[in-house]
Parts: structure tokens; sequence; C-alpha cells
């Protein structure tokens, strides 16, 4: 996987998180999250090639896939919060 295709991977999830992150079931949010994390492991894996991408762009690729998993991780500790807390 390119760095160019983490980055439009990378997009679709952040306009799931952003659009329909609250109208998912439990299954969709969970592989949600295992998508971000598929692909934090082919960003690890990913060569860099100075012609693909600069090194502000792969920082921001790298900034948004935390952001997602952060988000999701948010999200999924308020639905279990609420569901068995409340």
């Amino acid at each position: 996987m390119t760095m160019q295709e983490i980055r439009h991977e990378l997009d679709e999830i952040q306009h799931e998180i952003t659009h329909t992150l609250k109208q998912k079931s439990d299954q969709e949010i969970i592989r949600l999250l295992n998508r971000v994390e598929d692909l934090q492991y082919n960003f690890l894996r990913c060569p860099f090639i100075p012609s693909e991408l600069t090194l502000p762009e792969i920082e921001d690729i790298r900034g948004g896939l935390i952001e997602a998993e952060d988000t999701i991780s948010e999200f999924i500790h308020e639905i279990v919060e609420h569901r068995y807390f409340n």
C-alpha cells in the first residue's frame, strides 16, 4: 500500500467518522477501528518515497491516523459508559 492509498483510505474513514459514526452498529464501529489499525500498520511498513509526498504531508497522514483512532476509541468508551454505567 502506498502513502497515497493510505491517505485516500484515511479520507474515507474520516468522512465516516464525521458523518455517520453515531448511526453505525457496534460491529461497524469495530470494523472501522480495525481499518484504522490496518492503515497504521501499513503506514509503518510503507517506504518513504520523496517524490510521492512531502514530510509535512506524511506527518499529516500520521496525525490523521492517530486522531481517527482516538475519536473512535472515545466513541466506544462513551457507548460502553452509557450502556453499562447509566
